[in-house]
């Protein structure tokens, strides 16, 4: 996808309403996609662009994440519009800087990625390595419908 299509005002719509449904929330990270296809890059610039668009005439603006797309190189994530990034490296770089607006950003370390197979490890190998990073497990939830 490299173009709005006849779904994307739908998937702007639902996105605007988790947005209203959660804006006077301060303790909100949204997350424009998670392992993502490659081909996915054009959908989630629009997001980040979008959301961030939208929750500017709202109270509360919240950082914006995007987690490495599978396959690709992390400098993807480091170069967009992201306040913070899931890269895909087993071990964190000390710096996530790219091009993107903010240049650098805050990692978070989602544990499928930096240590997919941990159950096959010892907590001694489970070491998370990096400086600065944040440690996310991840757990499913389940979504209210919004809309």
């Amino acid at each position: 996808m490299t173009a709005p299509n006849a779904i994307t005002r739908f998937q702007d719509a639902y996105v605007e309403k988790v947005i209203d449904n959660l804006n006077d929330s301060p303790n909100v990270l949204w997350i424009v996609s998670e392992e993502a296809p490659t081909n996915s890059t054009w959908w989630n610039d629009h997001q980040i662009s979008h959301i961030r668009a939208y929750e500017s005439k709202k109270p509360y603006q919240h950082p914006i994440g995007y987690a490495g797309p599978i396959g690709s190189p992390d400098t993807v994530i480091y170069n967009s519009d992201v306040d913070w990034v899931a890269p895909e490296a087993r071990i964190l770089p000390v710096s996530s800087c790219g091009r993107g607006k903010p240049t650098c950003k805050a990692n978070i370390n989602d544990s499928d990625h930096s240590y997919f197979g941990m159950w096959n490890e010892t907590a001694q190998q489970m070491r998370i390595p990096g400086q600065g990073d944040h440690d996310s497990e991840v757990i499913p939830i389940s979504i209210p419908k919004l809309i």
